[in-house]
């Protein structure tokens, strides 16, 4: 009873009476197996005289005519989006300053293969032999794995094994506790760093977390730091990271790990790939058809592109919401509106692009399947057609002056009628401008739409509506 009391409030007040009458014989006659058929059929009759209620239509049509109100379903995307990013998280980390000390001397050494896009990991012996490079700050290496590990619960994590130098070559310090580079890390087997998403998911933010042990790969470790909040460099961000010296899957000189140097001031990254590749090519294992590849960090976990895509969808909304505000009501106006549709549903992509696809970051565990970039290109290809599709569409259907959505659609012919003459549809803009006559049937071969602008004499009949 209380879920028909419910439905019966959907139903525009005059019709009620008559609604919960028609529908109470419905209900109550029927069998419980029934009952919840007679229920979805209730509703579908109640929201239906709710939809074509004239009031409800007119308060409809108020809301939607409005040029602005296209808008509203983009600045909702927009709201959800960022309560589900947590505020635009890869957006930020594109804009915001990496967390790393200078990070234009930071370079990420790799093999590649001419005519080829593929990157692959170094021996471990070659990254040693540059240890000791006159060009170098420091150099330190990293492989990424998944590890099944207990913090409050099993589950499975990113990790990434790295040289105990890592976080002092990148200049990062832990929030709490300490870094691989405060400790002897030959001495330290069992000793682990977590991330801070970790330490406050799983861990709830304990501050008395340093010390503790937990299973990790089926051992029991310790850790001894977490790293900051804002800190980031990987992209599929690993919960744990172990060290590479005691890593059960690099045992061989030749295991493949990937690494990243600090290069002295002044050094750059053409120097230090022509300086490295001599000890590359010197020290074995010997890797016929692959060279080493050097690219600075901020060209890799920050790309250019990406970083700029925010910025410009932005200032393009902004400067044609300013053009449309600005410009004498005509069909230069008309243009500008239709370009801001076409900019904010672009932006609405780009945004939700950029956010939920591509991962700004060095990926450590392999990446199965198409890259982020490829799927992001398409994304936004894809988002710009529909983008253009429904300014177009949502254009046609508005006033050629004022802006504003047309009403009171009249019919005009059948479609049993189609060899004597057309089936359209007549429009008018509620303020008095003009009327549109639209073709129904893409099929028939008649001319485009028609626009039929009205004068200063046509404004009392259609004000004399809106005022009632």
């Amino acid at each position: 009873m209380r879920l028909f009391n419910v439905l019966a409030r959907l139903v525009p007040e005059p019709e009620r009476e008559l609604w919960k009458r028609v529908w109470a014989d419905e209900i109550w006659a029927c069998t419980w197996r029934v009952k919840p058929l007679r229920y979805l059929g209730a509703f579908r009759d109640a929201l239906e005289l709710r939809v074509t209620d004239e009031r409800w239509v007119r308060a409809r049509e108020r809301f939607n005519g409005p040029p602005a109100a296209c808008f509203v379903p983009a600045i909702v995307a927009i709201l959800i989006m960022a309560g589900a990013s947590g505020g635009f998280q890869n957006i930020r980390r594109l804009l915001e300053p990496m967390p790393y000390r200078d990070p234009s001397r930071l370079v990420v050494l790799r093999q590649t293969t001419p005519f080829s896009s593929a990157r692959f990991g170094l021996p471990v012996a070659k990254i040693a032999a540059w240890k000791n490079d006159l060009i170098l700050e420091g150099v330190a290496s990293y492989a990424g794995y998944r590890v099944l590990g207990t913090f409050g619960s099993k589950r499975e994590f990113n990790a990434v094994a790295v040289d105990g130098d890592f976080f002092r070559v990148l200049g990062v310090r832990a929030q709490l506790g300490q870094s691989f580079s405060d400790i002897d890390p030959r001495g330290c087997g069992d000793c682990v760093v977590i991330s801070d998403q970790l330490w406050r998911s799983a861990l709830g933010s304990d501050p008395c977390v340093i010390g503790k042990y937990f299973k990790i790969a089926g051992q029991w470790q310790h850790v001894i730091g977490v790293l900051p909040r804002k800190f980031w460099f990987f992209a599929d961000s690993p919960a744990v990271y172990t060290l590479v010296e005691h890593s059960w899957f690099l045992h061989a000189p030749s295991s493949p790990v990937f690494a990243i140097a600090r290069l002295k001031p002044g050094v750059t990254p053409e120097q230090c790939r022509t300086e490295l590749r001599g000890v590359y090519v010197s020290v074995p294992p010997r890797l016929p058809g692959r060279y080493l590849e050097a690219t600075l960090v901020p060209d890799l976990v920050q790309d250019p592109v990406y970083r700029m895509l925010p910025e410009i969808a932005i200032c393009l909304v902004l400067i044609l919401a300013v053009m449309v505000l600005v410009a004498p009501r005509g069909r230069f106006r008309g243009v500008c509106f239709l370009l801001l549709k076409i900019a904010a549903g672009t932006l609405v992509t780009v945004l939700a692009g950029i956010e939920f696809i591509y991962s700004p970051g060095m990926w450590v565990t392999s990446q199965p399947g198409v890259g982020s970039d490829t799927v992001l290109l398409w994304v936004l290809v894809l988002g710009l057609v529909f983008s253009i599709s429904w300014a177009w569409h949502d254009q046609r259907k508005r006033c050629r002056t004022c802006l504003r959505v047309l009403s009171m659609p009249v019919q005009v012919g059948a479609r049993g009628h189609v060899l004597m003459e057309w089936m359209s549809t007549e429009l008018v803009c509620a303020e008095g401008h003009g009327m549109l006559w639209a073709n129904d049937d893409p099929l028939e071969s008649h001319p485009k739409d028609r626009w039929l602008g009205l004068d200063d004499s046509w404004r009392d009949l259609f004000a004399a509506p809106n005022k009632n």
